[in-house]
């Protein structure tokens, strides 16, 4: 299966970044409960469509791989924000142990005060689980489609049960990603199978009316948003027939859009975006627009107005703390430094002599 980077993938984690942001800002449930039908299960589908075992030889291989992309980002971005926490009073505005939310990086429980200096960073950890679970299927499947099929149908209905009489988080949100093991190995399976979630305008339409309605009924089912970081998915059938047709009529949208650069660099650095925006960004845009007359209006549209100008103030933010991060301290997201091809050629030529010594 092919793994080359694909420019859809990175325009619509792009624009799925910056829903997250709208999300994560003061807009109306009514607004919000449209977005989460399928705006996490989106980023999981996403990864899943790129996945590929064949460039890992062992589990080894696999597991260092994954912990360098991911585990070792979560770490550093989450403790750039304990130290912004911590200098902005966290411990005396939360009332909690200074140490506390330090131990919670490790401990990694969402919805809690272990959590309270990067939330958001719960998706990191439960991509890192998923794509760990997933592995585990494939090997003992032997890469199979039809028992890789059985096995997330069993963990969809295992992780909606959870959610239904437990819910109880745990760390590394493991529960989640039983969940969304789902999207991503489904994503999987279309790969494989060769199908290029090509435009379809009826199908798109189609797609459309039924995320529409389905995510209509569960919110009138829970009387809340579906979200996975709480695991709440309400029906059954409406939150998989909501999410799929969502993410399906998203991807389809995305790719009758032009190539856009601004999307494609946010979705090449979503995570840092991701680590940034809702704890140590937001508070301070929050400051500076509650001072803004056209921001003070409680209306449902200056609500969605406010959503998205808190996003795209952070987007426009974000992206030189993107670029610098990525150019001269690539060892937070655990990259090496790119060395340009006369640096490199150089290098080479230093170890020769020094062969020759």
């Amino acid at each position: 299966m092919q793994t080359q980077r694909l420019d859809w993938i990175d325009m619509a984690k792009g624009l799925g970044m910056i829903l997250v942001m709208i999300t994560h800002a003061p807009i109306p449930d009514q607004f919000k409960q449209i977005i989460y039908t399928f705006h996490m299960p989106l980023f999981f589908f996403l990864s899943g469509y790129l996945f590929s075992i064949s460039k890992y030889n062992s589990f080894l291989a696999f597991f260092k791989r994954k912990f360098k992309s991911l585990v070792i980002p979560y770490f550093t971005l989450s403790f750039i924000n304990y130290m912004y926490w911590i200098s902005t009073n966290g411990p005396y505005n939360y009332s909690t142990s200074i140490y506390k939310p330090f131990v919670g990086t490790f401990y990694a429980l969402r919805r809690s005060e272990w959590s309270l200096h990067n939330g958001t960073m719960w998706f990191v950890t439960c991509l890192f689980i998923t794509e760990i679970l997933f592995y585990i299927i494939i090997k003992s499947s032997k890469n199979n489609n039809i028992i890789i099929t059985i096995c997330l149908i069993i963990s969809s209905v295992a992780g909606h049960l959870y959610s239904a009489y437990i819910g109880q988080a745990f760390p590394w949100s493991i529960d989640v990603s039983i969940t969304a093991v789902v999207f991503f190995g489904a994503a999987y399976l279309i790969r494989c199978k060769g199908i290029l979630l090509n435009v379809n305008v009826g199908y798109l339409v189609l797609f459309i009316v039924v995320n529409a309605v389905a995510g209509y009924l569960n919110f009138k089912h829970i009387g809340k948003p579906t979200d996975m970081f709480f695991n709440r998915y309400g029906n059954y059938f409406l939150f998989y027939i909501g999410a799929f047709s969502g993410v399906l009529a998203y991807i389809m949208l995305i790719k009758l859009l032009p190539k856009i650069n601004f999307l494609e660099y946010i979705g090449k650095n979503s995570i840092i975006f991701l680590a940034f925006h809702q704890f140590i960004l937001f508070p301070n845009i929050e400051i500076v627009l509650k001072h803004i007359n056209i921001f003070s209006g409680k209306d449902y549209y200056s609500y969605i107005l406010l959503g998205t100008t808190y996003a795209l103030v952070s987007s426009v933010i974000l992206i030189p703390v993107s670029f610098i991060i990525t150019k001269y301290m690539p060892y937070l997201l655990g990259k090496a430094y790119q060395i340009n091809g006369t640096a490199e050629r150089r290098i080479k030529v230093f170890e020769v002599k020094i062969r020759e010594l």
